[in-house]
């Protein structure tokens, strides 16, 4: 008959990936500084101060420099991020 130890490894691996969970971030921010943020992403490659302003927003709540220069990829990345943070509030 045998020890069934074969099964016993697959349904190991089963539990383990079943656990694996995505870890959220713990961001206390406010929706007027999430608005003041989402106001200031398109001017941040002309303004010095608002871009100094978004990348500690951004360093402070998921530890992400935001470049010197946002491209337009860069940018709908901020927003899609913003966005997702407003559905959390």
């Amino acid at each position: 008959m045998g020890c069934n130890c074969k099964n016993k490894k697959n349904e190991a691996q089963k539990i383990t990936k079943e656990r694996e969970s995505k870890v959220q971030p713990v961001i206390s921010v406010t929706l007027e500084e999430i608005n003041i943020i989402d106001n200031m992403i398109y001017d941040i490659n002309g303004n010095a101060e608002k871009r100094a302003y978004v990348t500690e927003f951004f360093m402070r709540n998921y530890g992400d420099p935001v470049i010197n220069y946002c491209d337009q990829v860069c940018i709908k990345r901020l927003h899609d991020r913003l966005r997702d943070l407003k559905k959390t509030l």
